[in-house]
């Protein structure tokens, strides 16, 4: 064998060990950790954008295409409530409003990372909020078919 066939025989094998990896690993995913660790990023960046001490938006015109939605205390505050309520979903240990809130931060983070996108979308920002989305999106994805499993009778 070549060292061209072994290298593409590899690569083979490592693509294909990808997707198989990121199944069993939503499969066996708590979302628990990852919605702590959004609620936490939500009310703090809620309470940074949405304070009345300092101005954010005007800091970067990456906040630019926000701005023209709603001013900066609407953003903090929306953002906020939704972290305390996510909080709230958890603490309640209720998966349907575990699921209900996931919708909410998964439309609401997938709309901040469309405006970034929209006002610069070359800056980490976009990244940063790009991959709260996909977080967002896993959560709600695992909460449903652990909703859907329920219903079925079967328990995760």
């Amino acid at each position: 064998m070549s060292r061209l066939n072994r290298w593409l025989f590899s690569a083979g094998l490592f693509l294909r060990w990808v997707p198989k990896t990121y199944w069993e690993s939503f499969y066996h995913l708590r979302p628990r950790i990852l919605e702590l660790g959004g609620a936490a990023w939500a009310i703090v960046w809620g309470f940074w954008v949405g304070n009345p001490w300092w101005d954010v938006f005007p800091s970067s015109p990456t906040f630019r295409a926000m701005g023209l939605v709603a001013p900066e205390w609407v953003w903090g505050t929306t953002v906020f409530v939704m972290g305390a309520g996510q909080l709230l979903a958890l603490y309640n240990a209720s998966l349907t409003w575990r699921f209900r809130i996931s919708g909410v931060v998964f439309f609401l983070w997938g709309s901040v990372t469309i405006l970034f996108l929209r006002g610069n979308a070359f800056s980490t920002a976009t990244v940063t909020y790009g991959m709260m989305w996909v977080i967002a999106t896993i959560v709600a994805a695992k909460l449903w078919w652990r909703r859907k499993m329920d219903d079925e009778g079967e328990s995760l």
